[in-house]
């Protein structure tokens, strides 16, 4: 299992979707199926950018295996 952890500023429109990116590029790396890759970063976009707008910053929390992509944002 391998994991991760970004931090989310809100307000930071210019680095929002960051976190996203950084996921995807994880994703891409360890070999994870192209439309898996893009599930992912559709849904992980739309969480980030919503804590962008609405919250003072959060959490987006990964963990990845052969299997499975857990993703939990907390603001």
């Amino acid at each position: 299992m391998r994991n991760a952890t970004y931090m989310i500023v809100g307000g930071d429109y210019e680095h929002g979707g960051s976190a996203s990116k950084e996921l995807k590029e994880l994703l891409k790396k360890l070999g994870a199926d192209p439309k898996a890759v893009r599930r992912t970063m559709v849904a992980t976009y739309e969480a980030e950018m919503n804590t962008v707008i609405h919250a003072n910053k959060g959490v987006m929390r990964v963990a990845v295996d052969t299997t499975q992509v857990e993703v939990v944002i907390e603001d």
